[in-house]
């Protein structure tokens, strides 16, 4: 995911929206990441030891959940976000295709669909190596699937949005 929104053509990063000389997402699998920091220890607070301690293996489903619900989603649909993993910017690149008529020519990684897509990834690339037990790991892979057709069905609808202003 990193290296697809982190792409450039002609030094130019496609998902950075107008801040193009950047690169948009910050590698959340990078030594010292500040994302991985930030979930690690909001697991670390929500539950008093870290997810690769074999107490993480007591965890339920259901804590899981609530866990992700409460402490994870925040960090992605907040502040956070263009603190621990995005250095893009919210605008898009407009550019004029008529005397009339602009279109956005750009996306950014500040998007919805992204961010539920990062979050997926997130929670099972860190929940998934810890300790957690079958009930705890499904809810984890439920949410992760869920967040991915909701990425999915967001980027359908921000495609569409695309596709028709720049045909009217």
């Amino acid at each position: 995911m990193t290296s697809i929104l982190n792409s450039s053509i002609n030094g130019e990063y496609l998902f950075a929206g107008t801040n193009t000389d950047v690169k948009p997402i910050n590698d959340f699998t990078a030594a010292g990441s500040p994302a991985k920091a930030a979930l690690d220890a909001a697991f670390v607070a929500r539950f008093g030891f870290a997810s690769t301690d074999p107490a993480a293996a007591n965890l339920t489903g259901a804590q899981l959940d609530n866990f992700i619900t409460t402490d994870v989603m925040p960090q992605f649909f907040g502040p956070a976000w263009k603190t621990n993993w995005s250095n893009a910017t919210d605008q898009p690149i407009v550019s004029r295709i008529s005397l009339n008529e602009t279109t956005e020519s750009s996306v950014s990684a500040n998007t919805d669909g992204v961010k539920k897509f990062a979050m997926a990834a997130a929670i099972v690339s860190t929940l998934f190596s810890g300790n957690l037990n079958a009930d705890a790991k499904k809810a984890v892979a439920q949410k992760a699937l869920t967040l991915t057709g909701e990425a999915s069905a967001a980027s359908r609808k921000h495609n569409r949005k695309l596709v028709s202003s720049s045909s009217a």
